[in-house]
């Protein structure tokens, strides 16, 4: 049985737009996607969460608190909030670059080149002119 936490994804705008609850591999890493193009499983630690405040149902006056890991979108670590060393890790070069490729590969051929009108114009001069010089008109 796996156990899972709460992790919020926050994007560059500092909004984090997907909170939910993730499995936990079986070292420190928390599997948002495991494999292919958006491979994102970002490690934790002692001092990756904080605890927001939670009130149970049957006991109102009794404050749980809730445990919240959060990580930059894509990056190889969740934010460190170890006393006097804050750290916000960005995303990984090496895996957007994988990801920007693969994307890259994925596009390559769905261009449609567009002959203007232009072109066909030109093609019908030069078929022209070439009649003309070989004396077929006059």
């Amino acid at each position: 049985m796996s156990s899972k936490v709460k992790l919020a994804i926050f994007d560059e705008d500092l909004k984090a737009r997907t909170v939910k609850r993730y499995e936990v591999t079986d070292g420190n890493q928390i599997r948002v996607k495991s494999g292919g193009e958006g491979h994102f499983m970002p490690t934790f630690d002692n001092y990756s969460y904080l605890e927001f405040p939670k009130r149970g149902f049957p006991q109102f006056w009794k404050i749980n608190w809730d445990r919240v890991y959060l990580v930059r979108k894509g990056a190889k670590k969740c934010v460190n909030f170890k006393p006097n060393e804050i750290e916000v890790p960005s995303p990984d070069p090496s895996l957007v670059i994988d990801t920007a490729n693969s994307i890259m590969i994925d596009r390559l051929g769905d261009q449609k080149e567009e002959s203007p009108i232009m072109s066909y114009l030109i093609v019908i001069l030069v078929a022209f002119d070439i009649l003309l010089q070989m004396g077929v008109l006059r």
